[in-house]
Parts: structure tokens; sequence; C-alpha cells
């Protein structure tokens, strides 16, 4: 399945650019290895899903950032092989190159979705997201309870475009709604509700 290019606008740009790294979203470095990124990839599937963006540098002084993505898509094959082997395209992953005119390079963008089995990285530890950072699972105690949330509280996602390039996503759980859906609201490009089963509290988070 070939993965899409799309052209975005330099204010979509913009609020990638200024998007806030944190438990639903993350920006890396192209020179970032693929297996090291498959962490990250693991702990979004592992907690509740997310976005990462690859080919955002950022100045470890200044703490500005930077559009450095691929030459040309054919230049991130070596990610997407890497990728492919532990979270398949279709599979609770989408993968898109993100394009401007006005900034070199294609930014790799990976949706993830929470997932109903347990995700490890390329070194075979299973990661877990909790704010920016991905914590390793080790202790078979907390793998167990892991598995049993995973798999007690799937969600999956749909997502849709409207009016002006919005996008937003929908997660729901199959044992029934906690809160009602509130009005869609723009304050990022994407807006993340979750439903849940009435013993877990959840809450709409932005990405």
């Amino acid at each position: 399945m070939a993965i899409p290019v799309v052209e975005i606008s330099a204010a979509e740009r913009d609020k990638i650019m200024a998007l806030a790294e944190g438990h639903f979203a993350d920006l890396k470095d192209i020179r970032i290895t693929p297996s090291k990124l498959t962490r990250t990839l693991s702990a979004l599937s592992n907690a509740e899903g997310g976005e990462v963006y690859i080919g955002i540098r950022e100045d470890v002084n200044t703490r500005t950032r930077s559009w450095n993505g691929f030459n040309v898509p054919e230049d991130a094959n070596s990610h997407i092989q890497v990728f492919e082997q532990l979270f398949p395209l279709g599979d609770g992953y989408e993968y898109t190159f993100l394009r401007t005119a006005t900034e070199p390079g294609h930014v790799l963008k990976v949706e993830v979705a929470k997932n109903r089995d347990v995700k490890t990285a390329s070194d075979g530890v299973v990661y877990l997201r909790r704010g920016a950072q991905n914590l390793p699972v080790t202790a078979e105690e907390a793998l167990t309870r892991l598995r049993r949330y995973t798999r007690s509280s799937p969600t999956q996602f749909s997502t849709a475009t409207i009016v002006s390039r919005t996008i937003f996503t929908l997660g729901f759980s199959t044992t029934g709604l906690r809160w009602p859906v509130p009005a869609l609201c723009q304050r990022t490009s994407r807006l993340k509700i979750y439903w849940t089963s009435a013993s877990r509290v959840t809450q709409p988070s932005y990405a």
C-alpha cells in the first residue's frame, strides 16, 4: 500500500511546529535511528495512541525547531521497513508524508491507535507512554496489568476530514459511553475524544 504525500498549508505547518510534546504527540529528528523510534510507537500503542512527526529538528541550546524532512519519500524506506515489521500500515497505524511549499523535505507523520495487544519495540522491550516519556515495562506484574488493560478497554480510531482540513479523531469503546460528545472546537488541528466504560475515567485530550 502506497504512503500518500499530502501538501499542507503554512498555517498547518505552523501548528505542527508549535505542538507541545506530551502524552499524545512527539516530534523527532530524522537522524534518530528507526529502531530507537520504535520505542515511541510501542509506548503510544500501549497507552492511548497519538501522533509522531519524523523530520522536525530542535536545537538543543535554543529549543527552536526547524522543518528538516526527508528529501524524497524514498529516503524514508529504512524507517518504513523497520516500522512495518512491528507496526504494519492499516493495522491501527497510518503513515503520511507531509510537505509544504515553504519548507524543504517531507515529514513522515505516523498516527498510532491504542492497540488491543501489547506492542514491543525493536529491542524486544515493551514501552508505555507517560507524559513525554517512553517508559520501559519489564516487571512481569506490570506487564500482566498492561495486557489486562489493553484487552479490557480496546479503543479504535476513525479519522475524517472536514471543512478547512480540520482533522478530528473519535475514540470509542464497545462497552458504552461515559460522557456526551462535546461540540467540535478548533483549539488545534486535532481533537481527540475518548469514550470508555464506566470503570475508567477519561476526558477529552488535545494533541
